[in-house]
């Protein structure tokens, strides 16, 4: 019971960190895509439609950096998101960037349009996916407990009908 307990939380775990960092990919494509593809939009106006997306995440940071390492767009404000040493170049020989920072889980990306190269930032707080996984270890625990009580309960009433002939003796 515990070891089938433990795969379906350390499942569930993988499945719903792998969720969230493909919504947080999806999310740092469509603003980089809108920013640097799409002609006509600027950051002040990418900044307020994103504030009333109704899909955006949870303390949702999103940082553009050109191949000069200039910021050309940073939602992060408050300066909460710090990129780690080495992670800029890391992106940039094309490999995804994964890594936590407090509370926010942060993605390290490229993007590529043409023969510009971008290096994109995004972080966010899953907070339905660690309610989510709270729930389930509750639930898997008070069914893991319930479980070994009824356990005791069949073992202590067959063992005790198996060895009556022999106390009958």
């Amino acid at each position: 019971m515990i070891i089938a307990s433990l795969s379906v939380y350390y499942s569930s775990s993988t499945y719903r960190r792998q969720t969230f960092y493909d919504r947080l990919i999806n999310k740092a494509w469509s603003i980089s895509k809108l920013l640097i593809d799409t002609r006509g939009y600027d950051a002040a106006r990418i900044k307020l439609m994103e504030r009333n997306n109704p899909d955006k995440l949870d303390n949702e940071k999103i940082i553009i950096i050109n191949f000069r390492n200039d910021t050309i767009f940073n939602s992060d404000d408050e300066g909460e998101i710090e990129i780690r040493n080495g992670v800029i170049e890391r992106v940039r020989l094309g490999h995804r960037v994964r890594y936590r920072q407090g509370e926010y889980d942060v993605l390290g990306i490229l993007y590529v349009t043409g023969n510009d190269r971008f290096v994109v930032i995004a972080a966010a707080t899953d907070t339905e996916g660690s309610s989510y996984l709270r729930i389930l270890r509750i639930i898997m625990i008070v069914f893991l407990l319930i479980s070994l009580v009824l356990f005791y309960i069949a073992g202590w009433y067959y063992s005790g009908r198996a060895l009556k002939p022999i106390s009958d003796m």
